[in-house]
């Protein structure tokens, strides 16, 4: 059976794939045009009682890989946006640092721009005193905002910042976050917080890859390193991340995938794609080290390999990574829901996949870059040699709030 397939592009890390669709033959059910694409898209085996389902939440229930799922039709444009921008609502635009063991726990760790903080001239690292009349002290603060941020539209902001007292009124918003932040540590660090990859983020255009691309236009020419933070960075679009990671490699492959494409005659085969690395991109001739950790997956892991097996002036410290090397293809059934189905292996330049696996640091540490430093520190000349970082770590201080270098943790929205 045949059936016209209706399917978008999505930007989180999915195949997109559909070349010259069958002409539709008859209407298809919801639960019919689900089997059939799972049929010839899914990755692996499905559940042999699966003609047995009559709606589409129990079939994909029944699927094992977590990634394989049906979002119904009232939630699909909210999936859909989410899987595409790096839009947070209800916002007032302050991610927050937890500075451990402070009377007042609460740092303006970031202000996003164009956000309301922002407008209102909110400093970053003010300290938060309290919030509609709810003094943010001692361990209850964190507890303290987020209720009565849940519960007010509005909301009075008293913070202090250089030893001045200063309260502004803030009105929440839908605000766009930026995915790519830069810290300069000292005149040749810099370091890239790098949180995700999205087609549309606070750079509408160009997303990721346009943030990336306008912060390394503005180091200074003194600039000789970078630190680029992985951590926490759960993936996002594979073309984002593989036109990232192309800025960072000189020559040769980045990576290859292996997927299930859907063809005129309402079949899939298998297709291998090959990205490749351009040359005389912006990133290519600095000492860099990766930051990554148990959170750092899918595409994030994609752009860690890429880097450390094409540069060889790449390394990267933490821990081992989460081990994601599939992706799904997103499709829309005739009703309107959508259909996250896992399609999609990655492999790295040498063919390997690292799915379930995960990868290896060249260098194993807990806790943020400093704590790192610190705890390798007998074979730190060793580090030097390999190019890790050079004597100009000594004169970052421990205070230093670079995003890697903060001592407490960020409250991401």
């Amino acid at each position: 059976m045949r059936y016209l397939a209706l399917f978008l592009c999505s930007a989180i890390f999915f195949a997109c794939s559909f070349d010259n669709p069958a002409k539709e033959t008859e209407e298809p059910s919801e639960i019919e045009y689900c089997r059939w694409l799972l049929e010839e898209l899914y990755l692996w085996e499905l559940p042999k009682d699966k003609d047995s389902f009559t709606a589409p939440e129990s079939l994909f229930a029944k699927v094992e890989d977590p990634y394989t799922r049906y979002v119904a039709p009232i939630k699909a444009p909210e999936s859909e946006e989410s899987s595409q921008t790096s839009f947070s609502s209800g916002e007032i635009g302050i991610e927050l640092g937890l500075q451990t063991g402070a009377d007042f726990p609460l740092l303006a760790y970031r202000i996003y721009p164009e956000s309301p903080a922002a407008r209102k001239n909110v400093p970053r690292f003010a300290t938060l005193i309290s919030l509609n009349g709810y003094t943010l002290k001692g361990d209850s603060a964190l507890d303290t905002y987020r209720n009565v941020l849940a519960k007010n539209d509005t909301v009075s902001l008293t913070y202090s910042f250089n030893q001045d007292t200063v309260n502004v009124e803030l009105v929440k918003e839908k605000i766009i976050l930026p995915t790519v932040f830069l810290d300069t540590l000292n005149d040749s660090i810099s370091l890239f917080s790098l949180r995700e990859f999205r087609e549309q983020t606070f750079d509408r255009e160009n997303g990721t890859l346009g943030e990336l691309k306008t912060l390394l236009k503005n180091l200074t020419p003194s600039t000789k390193q970078l630190i680029i933070d992985l951590r926490n960075n759960t993936g996002g679009s594979l073309r984002q991340c593989s036109e990232a990671a192309d800025l960072f490699v000189k020559e040769g492959v980045l990576f290859s995938i292996r997927e299930n494409q859907l063809y005129s005659d309402g079949k899939a085969r298998q297709i291998e794609k090959i990205y490749r690395a351009k040359e005389n991109s912006s990133g290519e001739e600095f000492d860099i080290v990766l930051f990554i950790n148990g959170r750092t997956a899918s595409c994030a892991e994609i752009f860690t390999l890429a880097l450390a097996t094409g540069n060889p002036k790449v390394k990267t410290i933490g821990t081992k990574t989460f081990g994601k090397g599939i992706a799904q293809g997103l499709w829309k059934t005739p009703e309107g829901a959508l259909l996250y189905i896992t399609s999609m292996q990655i492999y790295n330049r040498f063919g390997e996949s690292y799915h379930a696996q995960g990868i290896l640091p060249d260098y194993s540490c807990e806790g943020n870059y400093y704590n790192c430093l610190t705890q390798i520190n007998s074979p730190l000349a060793s580090l030097k040699s390999k190019v890790i970082l050079s004597n100009s770590v000594t004169e970052i201080k421990k205070e230093s709030f670079g995003e890697a270098f903060f001592e407490g943790k960020i409250l991401k929205p």
